[in-house]
């Protein structure tokens, strides 16, 4: 009987021993990060996981004098004194006055901030494109309502005015998408119709201020070489959260995008901004 005891007692310890011991030495330092819950805030619109088409409308005509200057997607952007942030938008200066911000593509309304002058529409499951530098919202446009394209979402902000006059107004697009269980950010141009990048192509062209100061443009409004963020990187996207595309989940954090990127950028300064290396490219 003693000896069953003895067995008994010898089989409990290695049993211990393997939980409390050997199963932790087994788990790996970084575990891959837990599927967050992915629930659209509102039903999708159009019913689609297909990207958009986007059609850039403009009120009127826009010619070569109107045309200040123009940040593309991929170049490094502020007047910071201690780095620079990517530009995950497209954006472009004009002196043409306040105009109407046109939709560029239809979906469901999930953020409007007029207090930062934003605005985000979901496109189908897997897209949303946010509108920045946008002001006098319509009061009519609310989370949850459904957005036609070449809808009017509101006016170019204004930078500059002399003698009651606009002499400089501002509008970006930035497009985001759903990328397995994060989220990133897309160069915006290449979803734009062949029209449309015609119209883009030459509001670049005629641009009196060229931007970047040094690197070439790749496509257009799509910058990867010289002073541009997406040369660091395995493809051009950026991180992004799950509110852009019209989800609940965070999926994962800039810090985390950065540490998988193998990138040792400061996250978060005092203005909430990622800052990438200072190569002089301002």
């Amino acid at each position: 009987m003693r000896k069953h005891w003895k067995k008994l007692a010898f089989i409990l310890f290695v049993l211990a021993f393997a939980i409390f011991v050997v199963v932790p030495l087994l788990k790996p330092d970084n575990p891959p990060l837990q599927k967050p819950k992915t629930r659209q805030i509102y039903a999708p619109y159009p019913n689609t996981s297909d990207p958009p088409v986007l059609e850039f409308h403009w009120e009127g005509e826009l010619g070569p004098d109107d045309i200040v200057r123009t940040t593309p997607y991929g170049v490094w952007e502020g007047w910071f004194d201690s780095g620079y942030e990517p530009a995950v938008e497209m954006q472009f200066y004009t002196r043409t006055g306040e105009k109407p911000i046109l939709a560029v593509a239809p979906g469901t309304v999930i953020l409007v901030e007029p207090k930062y002058k934003s605005l985000t529409i979901a496109y189908g499951t897997h897209y949303g494109v946010t509108y920045h530098h946008i002001e006098k919202i319509p009061s009519n446009i609310n989370p949850g309502d459904t957005i036609k394209a070449g809808d009017i979402l509101g006016y170019t902000e204004t930078m500059f005015r002399e003698d009651d006059r606009v002499t400089e107004a501002w509008w970006e697009i930035e497009l985001n998408y759903k990328k397995g269980d994060v989220f990133r950010t897309l160069p915006p141009y290449k979803y734009f119709s062949k029209e449309s990048q015609a119209k883009l192509d030459f509001i670049i062209e005629n641009a009196t201020q060229g931007y970047p100061q040094t690197g070439e443009y790749d496509i257009a409004w799509t910058v990867r070489e010289g002073c541009s963020w997406i040369k660091y990187l395995d493809e051009p996207e950026w991180w992004s959260n799950g509110i852009r595309v019209g989800y609940e989940a965070e999926g994962d954090t800039e810090k985390e995008f950065l540490d998988r990127m193998g990138l040792g950028w400061t996250s978060g300064d005092r203005y909430g901004r990622v800052l990438g290396p200072t190569d002089n490219c301002r």
